[in-house]
């Protein structure tokens, strides 16, 4: 705290995220059973760093807070998508593919309010509600997993189908299969509304 009432916080995290599934199904056509199914799950993980400015007022043991400050990220997401084509009844082929997307950082705001209530001295309670708007355009992807039909083929694609760069102006047209395929970044969201609980022990 700079004063009684402003001070600054710095706030590190780890955000595991858990899976998020999809599944999407398109019919072409009834006669020869012909369609394709595919089922996604997307995952994800970053390191969080979250400077922020703290005004404080005091009511008793009571004291109400808000809290304002910038959060960077730094992590990945992994997606996991299965996909079956048939063609003809009762023919199928199962591919696998798993792709990790990471580079760059994520970049946003946070918003809290909350309040703690002062145990003793040392040790305090406290419940806030936080608003975090955060998003992240990673800046390349990897294929670190391709089967088909449960049978390892990674080492049939090359680097252009493997590897992908995400950039704001497509510069490279290569199509020898050497070098990394460019793709234009794509933003994705992390915002949330969470509420912390928990106890608050000052060292000094």
């Amino acid at each position: 705290m700079f004063y009684n009432n402003m001070g600054a916080e710095l706030g590190l995290s780890y955000l595991i995220g858990s899976k998020t599934k999809a599944t999407s199904i398109n019919a072409y056509d009834t006669t020869s059973n012909y369609y394709t199914k595919g089922d996604i799950d997307i995952s994800s993980k970053m390191l969080l760093i979250n400077p922020s400015f703290i005004i404080k007022s005091k009511f008793l043991n009571i004291k109400p807070y808000a809290k304002f400050g910038a959060i960077i990220g730094i992590g990945q997401f992994t997606t996991s998508e299965s996909k079956y084509y048939n063609e003809v009844y009762n023919s199928s082929t199962k591919y696998l593919t798993t792709t990790k997307f990471n580079g760059g950082f994520a970049f946003g705001l946070t918003a809290s309010l909350g309040a703690s209530y002062s145990i003793k001295e040392s040790l305090s309670a406290f419940g806030e509600l936080t608003y975090t708007n955060l998003a992240y355009a990673p800046t390349k992807s990897e294929i670190t997993t391709y089967s088909r039909n449960d049978i390892d083929k990674l080492n049939t694609l090359n680097i252009s189908q493997k590897n992908t760069e995400y950039v704001n102006k497509i510069t490279n047209t290569n199509t020898s299969g050497t070098t990394p395929t460019q793709k234009l970044k794509e933003s994705y969201t992390y915002g949330s509304i969470g509420l912390n609980i928990g106890l608050r022990y000052y060292i000094w």
